[in-house]
């Protein structure tokens, strides 16, 4: 009786351990082009698409957070037999790379070391972040690619709302609005530029798509993010 009672408390203690592992929020960086930053920060962009390096299973049609494999992965893949009765097959478990709904992300984007005047004879050493820079002028020593930014100077913190599995062209009207698409506004040159003739927001995102990515034919599967800053 008492060996049953012990192994019952090692198994409880295992799953607590276990449930807290996968709760515990963590922080990891996550790259935004120019553009999209300054859609952040205009409060205009709430959702980002990133392609899936593993892609699952043909026939899986189902994609869920799940706690359940917490070492494998954050998410399940699978599919619904046919048939009246609800029954399932998984296929594959997924493990986002930028983690599962309540953990942070924080920016990394373009930026520059400057030295200003501080009132002085002396200097002082600032950071600048090309979105907030209204010229095409450059620092003396040039931007910095967001790849380099440390976690010391990122100025931007998003928490992570919501994460799903889909196609790329499947975005709807309403995501490419999340993504920072407006109707007046696509991306040329790198910029965002008002335009006269109006696209639709999500034939603004697949301008934007192929900016960034350079192919919107192969319609991969990508993780879909939204998020919120904080």
């Amino acid at each position: 009786m008492v060996f049953h009672l012990l192994r019952l408390l090692k198994k409880k203690t295992k799953d607590i351990i276990s449930h807290k592992k996968f709760n515990t929020m963590k922080e990891r960086p996550i790259i935004f082009s120019t553009p999209m930053v300054q859609a952040i920060l205009d409060e205009r962009k709430s959702m980002t698409r990133r392609v899936l390096k593993r892609y699952p299973n043909e026939k899986a049609t189902i994609f869920e957070e799940s706690s359940a494999w917490p070492k494998q992965g954050t998410h399940v893949a699978k599919f619904r037999y046919p048939g009246d009765l609800e029954r399932y097959e998984i296929t594959d478990i997924l493990k986002c790379p930028y983690g599962k709904t309540g953990d942070r992300l924080w920016v990394r984007e373009t930026w520059a070391k400057v030295s200003v005047p501080d009132g002085t004879t002396a200097r002082k050493i600032m950071t600048v972040f090309r979105a907030s820079v209204c010229s095409d002028d450059k620092p003396a020593n040039g931007w910095k690619p967001s790849i380099y930014m440390p976690r010391s100077i990122s100025r931007i913190l998003l928490e992570i709302t919501n994460i799903h599995v889909q196609r790329l062209h499947d975005i709807s009207e309403s995501d490419a609005i999340k993504e920072g698409m407006r109707h007046d506004l696509s991306i040329i040159g790198g910029k965002f530029r008002m335009l006269d003739d109006n696209l639709t927001p999500r034939a603004s995102f697949v301008n934007l798509w192929i900016h960034i990515n350079g192919s919107w034919l192969n319609n991969p599967w990508v993780w879909v993010i939204e998020f919120k800053r904080i």
